[in-house]
């Protein structure tokens, strides 16, 4: 059973929801951060989409990348 099925909390510091996503620390670009064990991050819904909101041109970029 994952983390995010126990009910992890989300790792952005003052944020209390539970945790919907998991993802490297190193990807992530915010800098109120608490990363977890082997260096996961646990995002709630709003701050996942805060987070594909931020990364999105990169993400575009680096799928340009793999598909040429």
């Amino acid at each position: 059973m994952g983390q995010i099925a126990k009910g992890t909390p989300c790792s952005v510091q003052g944020c209390t929801g539970e945790a919907v996503r998991s993802l490297a620390a190193k990807r992530v670009g915010f800098t109120d951060i608490e990363a977890g064990r082997g260096g996961r991050v646990y995002l709630c819904r709003t701050h996942y989409k805060a987070h594909k909101k931020q990364t999105g041109d990169a993400r575009r970029v680096e799928r340009w990348r793999w598909n040429s």
